[in-house]
């Protein structure tokens, strides 16, 4: 069986802690039995004095050295003894200074703060029998006793709140230099340029999970990066050069002065944090590009031509080197402005030799290389977190059919993906009509189905001119002059952002048209995005979402095809019923619904009389007007939840759920004198429409969707056999005697 290993201690240290503990065990006795009380002999409390101080002596000995840091078994005898002492020393000035007890509580609580629970316990636990013995020999009262307690606990209550204020004080200061570094990092992040809005942090997530991805943003880790490559290049100019001083001077990202990015110097204490002016001393001609680069030697005594020295500091020679924003590449490398400047100095007023220079501007631009490579990595963060979030949006869209669908699947992808607070997808429904067909986030509800005309608003404009609007404002008082966004009253001032992109095809987005190209397809739709954050969309986010509406355009056109497709496949082109395919599939359903629950429904089959003779003599085309009439008026007749269809020709059928052979009859009859009341004209000459119409009912009529079909189909037969213009039963044809 393993043992946890109890460090091996020494004898001496051994004997110490032992001699330390029983030292403290008499000393304690003898404050009970009165040892060093001022009616004791003198000669006892001195010698007792001495033993105390040498055992004090010996445990603080053993604490202050690197003995006694293994004693596992012997940590009770130096708290125990300090509490001995202070009891003791109340003891021998409690006649002429009783004050002194309170030496008793402050130790108390000192050692219940800063040792362990078992230690502790047993402090508290001798100081309550030293007082408890007090009160038995007579020394002091019971209300004495009771208040002694008292004491010893708000002793140990304070001194154990004063540690814990200590470690907050203690973690309240690390906090703050935590943040003051933080915000340091975030104004390094924003001044070399990894975190502008040509290279924003985008929330990365990983389409599969939807979770942020772990570990540090790009941006942190190129800045690391770069602050180390600054370091180690300075230092290395410094020791290469023989410099006093090598500082980086970078430009505040609002161009309004110069802060220090990097700093080797031989006196650090010398130099000044900043920020410093851009106008100030040598590097300022530099900074605002009237020249590449200022050598100044020797130095005349107190100039003092370096921001970050005080006006005392000795310089004899400087140089200072822009460091270019962005360099080009090839043979011929050129750069775009000016980020910072590189100043050196150094002691000797010796100018700096042509190598020397060509050294410092070496090293200048190896750091302006190095922080282009992190807006360089920034950006490809950003164009990761762009597609993650499309591959995400896409993800959505896949499983989805009908616009519908695909309206609401993008509207919760957009408001999982990106951070905005209402997005509503508008799609026009005619000419000038526009439709939200759905909407998430912010009084979602209140837009869900509204409908709205073109020229209301911002929606109806992006439509219109197939054109972006990005709307942002800060105060409230802009919101009396700000634009509609669906109709005239949704002038969603709450939203101090607000992005609304045209839904159109991809070819559109983001190119400019010219002369030669084709006019841009007209917008589909738009696509509302706000949010309660101002200036929230960005350049790049914006375009990251005018692709999503690209993409949402493509994925519409798809659904409205695949619904005119299921349409063609479930309606009637010429009619606008359901298809023959619409009625088996329904008729079967209802059939082992009725099965399962003992229903009923009944089957209605009609024929136009003489329609064959109706298109000799008037011609196809007043034939299909009246397949149309026909079924116009079969399809009012109807309620939502029965079915109307053609069924091949001039035949049409009907499906009536819950409906008994009596239902099925009084409808048909209904059916039938309006189409007898019909007006069909040709040429001004009124032409009769009748119908038959054959009716059957579930059980009675047959168990099977093929009986039922055949016994309606047998009581429009009778019908048409016997005069037409009729409504007959598959009962009353079989019992005239004509069916077998």
């Amino acid at each position: 069986m393993n043992r946890r290993a109890v460090p091996e201690v020494p004898l001496v240290e051994r004997f110490d802690a032992v001699a330390v503990l029983m030292l403290a065990g008499g000393l304690g006795v003898g404050v009970v039995g009165g040892a060093f009380e001022p009616s004791a002999p003198r000669w006892l409390a001195w010698i007792l004095c001495l033993l105390l101080a040498v055992g004090l002596g010996l445990d603080a000995r053993n604490r202050t050295t690197a003995a006694g840091k293994a004693r596992p078994h012997f940590e009770l005898e130096g708290p125990v003894l300090w509490i001995v002492a202070a009891l003791a020393i109340a003891r021998i000035f409690s006649a002429g200074a009783p004050e002194a007890v309170a030496l008793t509580f402050g130790t108390a609580g000192w050692l219940f703060a800063t040792t362990s629970g078992r230690v502790r316990s047993v402090v508290l636990v001798v100081a309550g029998v030293a007082t408890l013995g007090h009160a038995i020999a007579g020394r002091i009262s019971v209300s004495s006793v009771l208040m002694h307690l008292s004491l010893y606990a708000a002793a140990c209550t304070a001194f154990a709140r004063l540690g814990s204020f200590q470690r907050w004080m203690v973690e309240r200061a690390q906090a703050q230099v935590r943040a003051a570094k933080e915000a340091d990092a975030r104004e390094k992040i924003v001044d070399f340029g990894m975190n502008t809005r040509q290279a924003e942090a985008l929330p990365l997530r990983l389409p599969s999970v939807g979770a942020s991805v772990a570990g540090p943003a790009v941006g942190r880790t190129m800045l690391d990066f770069v602050d180390r490559s600054i370091a180690l290049n300075l230092d290395t100019l410094r020791c290469a050069l023989n410099l006093q001083t090598a500082a980086v001077l970078w430009h505040k990202r609002d161009l309004s002065e110069l802060t220090l990015r990097g700093l080797s110097a031989s006196a650090p204490e010398l130099v000044l944090p900043g920020p410093f002016a851009r106008g100030l001393g040598a590097p300022a001609p530099v900074v605002r590009g009237e020249m590449r680069e200022l050598h100044v030697a020797p130095v005349r005594i107190g100039y003092s031509g370096l921001p970050y020295y005080p006006e005392d500091v000795r310089i004899g020679s400087l140089l200072a080197v822009a460091i270019p924003h962005k360099l080009g590449s090839g043979a011929s490398e050129t750069d775009e402005g000016v980020d910072g400047v590189l100043c050196v100095d150094r002691m000797s007023d010796a100018r700096f030799t042509e190598i020397e220079r060509e050294a410092v501007r070496s090293c200048a631009r190896k750091i302006a290389l190095d922080v282009d490579c992190g807006r360089m990595l920034k950006q490809v963060e950003v164009y990761s977190g762009q597609m993650s979030q499309l591959v995400a949006v896409l993800r959505e869209f896949d499983g989805v059919l009908g616009v519908d669908p695909v309206a609401k699947a993008t509207t919760h992808a957009i408001k999982s993906e990106f951070s905005v607070d209402l997005v509503a997808v508008c799609l026009v429904e005619a000419a000038d009509l526009l439709r939200v067909a759905d909407a998430d986030g912010h009084r979602a509800e209140r837009y869900r189905g509204l409908q709205f005309t073109v020229d209301e608003g911002l929606a109806g404009r992006a439509v219109r001119e197939n054109a972006t609007f990005n709307r942002a404002h800060v105060r409230s008082a802009d919101a009396s002059n700000l634009q509609p966004v669906f109709a005239a009253s949704d002038r969603l001032t709450e939203l101090r952002s607000l992005l609304v992109v045209p839904i159109r095809p991809i070819r559109a987005v983001g190119s400019a048209v010219t002369a030669d190209d084709d006019p841009p397809e007209a917008a589909i739709g738009a696509l509302v995005l706000g949010a309660l954050e101002p200036g929230l969309f960005s350049e790049t986010l914006q375009t990251s979402l005018e692709l999503v509406a690209a993409m949402l355009c493509a994925k519409l056109r798809l659904a409205r095809l695949h619904e005119q497709i299921e349409e063609l496949a479930t309606q009637d082109g010429l009619t606008g019923l359901a298809t023959r395919r619409v009625f088996d599939e329904r008729i079967e359903a209802m059939v082992q619904r009725a099965e399962r629950g003992q229903g009923r429904f009944a089957v209605i089959m009609t024929d136009i009389d003489n329609f064959k003779r109706l298109n000799d003599t008037h011609g196809h085309p007043f034939g299909d007007l009246v397949l149309k009439q026909v079924a116009q008026v079969v399809k009012r007749a109807v309620r939502k939840v029965d079915l109307a269809a053609r069924y091949g020709g001039e035949e049409f059928v009907v499906l009536l759920d819950d409906a008994s052979e009596e239902g099925g009859v009084q409808l048909a009859e209904r059916i039938r004198a309006e189409i007898e009341a019909l007006e069909c004209d040709e040429q001004g000459v009124r032409v009769p429409v009748t119908l038959s119409l054959g009716v059957a009912a579930y059980p009675q009529d047959g168990l099977t969707s093929e009986a039922l079909t055949k016994a309606a189909d047998s009581g429009l037969y009778f019908a048409k056999r016997n005069g037409k213009n009729r409504a007959v039963t598959r009962t009353q044809a079989q019992s005239s005697g004509t069916l077998d």
